[in-house]
């Protein structure tokens, strides 16, 4: 038996990317899939260090077809993290609700749909004893 497939989605996605993971679900009643990828990049805003950062990119594709018509799909959100160290581990949840990444540097939202997310104010931490010999024991 000789199958043809169809191609749903073509995009260009810029620079060589790594897919961590995908998850397809229902959304809206319409079908999506959640794709998270890895870029690692010479990065002008890196100083310090070895130049370079991590970069998760989130998108999600969804059907962009009505009743009737022939079934295409389209980046429906993409989303930008920056981190500086490439994670352990990296994931869509279920249902496209959120992402799970153990890294041991912290990866913070850079741009929303295009759009540049403001970064809070980082918040004061009081170091206890307990904190102090846990990073010892690192």
């Amino acid at each position: 038996m000789i199958r043809f497939l169809q191609v749903l989605f073509s995009e260009r996605m810029g620079e060589p990317f790594t897919i961590l993971h995908s998850v397809s679900h229902v959304q809206a009643g319409e079908h999506a899939v959640e794709v998270l990828l890895l870029r690692v990049q010479k990065d002008p805003q890196e100083t310090k260090g070895s130049g370079y950062s991590v970069f998760l990119e989130w998108i999600t594709v969804g059907s962009a077809a009505g009743h009737g018509q022939e079934r295409k799909y389209e980046v429906r959100k993409r989303r930008v993290l920056r981190g500086k160290s490439v994670p352990h581990y990296a994931a869509v949840e279920p249902q496209g609700k959120g992402l799970m990444v153990a890294s041991e540097k912290p990866f913070v939202f850079t741009h929303v749909d295009g759009h540049p997310v403001e970064q809070p104010e980082p918040m004061e931490v009081e170091k206890t004893g307990l904190d102090l010999r846990m990073r010892d024991e690192m």
